[in-house]
């Protein structure tokens, strides 16, 4: 397998992706297009008590909350159960916090919400959401449409980097064969450095990044078929085994 491939997220996030792609003969490059501004200092403590399930919607999410906790001296109390959204969030969890009680198999805030509902024990009845500054009502809403009180605590801020620092650092990498997003808020800071169309494949790591892709005019995006790895290298794979022959000529 043969290609370059540009990964839009930060390097201790997409190291072992490299890695793999490396071994399979694929020049990989992890350029961050976004960084990550905790808010732990000024957030006010909730009760934790009052919560019987805290979730996770992502890695961010972990390491803000035991920011949070830690700033605050505060404990995580053992009747609070913890749920997260696909494997790579439930291994931070289970590091974290040495337990993950609830696995989402979905890597999406809706249907990570139902599963709770249907699957989890004991049913949710007030969760604690920690979560970005901007987010969307994708995972709460159907938990409160459902009686269950959801309490969001916003714990980071996700920023696009200046687009001259990052058109710099991104010029070394050229061309690429494929550009892999795992986040819709990769996708907007990307285009306000390099607006499509790109000569390369586009590949998501979920629907909600794909969508974001497809707002800004990419029609065609490799959507991984689960949000983890394994989904991001056999998407990557597929995407380089296509554009081969093109290569060739």
């Amino acid at each position: 397998m043969k290609g370059r491939v540009l990964i839009t997220r930060a390097r201790d996030r997409a190291h072992t992706l490299i890695e793999r792609l490396h071994t399979a003969g694929v020049d990989a490059f992890a350029v961050p297009v976004t960084e990550t501004r905790f808010l732990h200092q000024q957030t006010t403590p909730e009760d934790l008590d009052r919560f019987n399930w805290a979730a996770f919607t992502s890695v961010n999410a972990v390491i803000a909350f035991q920011k949070f906790l830690r700033y605050h001296k505060d404990r995580l109390p053992k009747s609070l159960h913890l749920a997260a959204i696909g494997r790579r969030t439930a291994e931070e969890v289970e590091k974290a916090f040495g337990r993950v009680d609830f696995v989402s198999p979905e890597g999406h805030g809706g249907p990570f919400a139902r599963h709770l509902l249907q699957a989890a024990e004991p049913a949710p009845e007030a969760v604690l959401w920690p979560c970005a500054e901007a987010t969307t009502g994708t995972f709460s809403r159907p938990l409160k449409e459902a009686g269950v009180e959801v309490a969001a605590l916003l714990l980071y801020r996700t920023l696009a980097r200046k687009p001259n620092a990052l058109r710099k650092e991104l010029q070394p990498t050229r061309p690429w064969d494929a550009i892999v997003f795992a986040a819709p808020s990769a996708v907007r800071a990307f285009v306000d450095t390099d607006e499509p169309p790109w000569d390369a494949t586009t590949v998501a790591i979920g629907d909600t990044t794909g969508r974001a892709l497809r707002r800004y005019g990419i029609s065609d995006p490799v959507i991984a078929a689960e949000p983890s790895e394994d989904g991001l290298f056999h998407a990557i794979e597929q995407v380089l085994q296509a554009r081969t022959p093109e290569t060739k000529e």
